[in-house]
This record gives C-alpha cells, structure tokens and sequence, in this order.
C-alpha cells in the first residue's frame, strides 16, 4: 500500500530498512496492486540509506506522534524523505537520530498514531499538494 500511495503521489523512491520491511513480501506485491513495480523500490541497511539521501541533499524528516510540528506547517517543496517506523515500534533511535527534523499528524481521539501506510499516503501527498502550489 505504501508503494501505491509513493507512485500515485509521483515520489522518486521507495526506502526500505529494517527486518519489517519486505516490499517482495507476498501480501506487500498484493497490496500495492503492481504500483512496486512503477516506482523504483530499493532496501538497504539504514545506514546505507541515510548515507545515500544525504549525498543527495534530501532533508530527511521522522513521522512521530510526539513531534512539535504538525506535517502542514512544514515545507515540503524541496528534496525530502519521510522516516516512517514500524506499526508496532515506531522509528528506530537509529533513525530518529538520523532525522533532520520531526513532523506529526494530529490525532484526535484514543489512536495515537496511523498504520505505515495511511501516513505515508497523507505524508506524500501533503508534499505533493505543496509542489503544486494548491
């Protein structure tokens, strides 16, 4: 689904790292009706792929529910990648760390947070809307 959502939103690249994420994982191929295969998918330590973004000026920026600010005060016009943790741990410290700054989706009620998914789609679009100048 997160790969839908990238080659909808016209995204560069889907990163993936860390034992949880398999975009060749059966349920994921399904999941992304065939949209894996339109947007270039790539996995790679989490180092390896901090390394790669930074040699290419992209900001990267952590979802967290605990972020000060809220993903639409954020510009988003310029090269960015959003970090996106595991439904069940979140970030790693690793990749928090790594962050150039945090962003958050407001909440209201008992969830605090969204399946990888649906932030991810909410986050890619946000910037995509903003490139648009809409």
């Amino acid at each position: 689904a997160v790969a839908r959502s990238a080659s909808g939103a016209g995204v560069d690249a889907v990163l993936a790292c860390g034992t949880g994420a398999d975009p060749w994982n059966p349920n994921a191929l399904r999941a992304s009706t065939g949209a894996v295969f339109s947007v270039p998918v790539a996995t790679a330590p989490a180092g390896e792929i901090v390394a790669a973004l930074r040699e290419r000026s992209v900001r990267l920026l952590a979802a967290a529910p605990d972020a000060r600010d809220i993903y639409t005060d954020l510009d988003l016009t310029g090269p960015v990648a959003f970090l996106l943790g595991a439904e069940n741990r979140g970030l790693t410290a690793e990749m928090r760390a790594a962050a150039d700054g945090a962003c958050r989706i407001p909440m209201n009620g008992a969830a605090d947070s969204l399946n990888v998914s649906v932030s991810a789609a909410i986050l890619v679009y946000e910037a995509r809307r903003q490139r648009d100048g809409t």
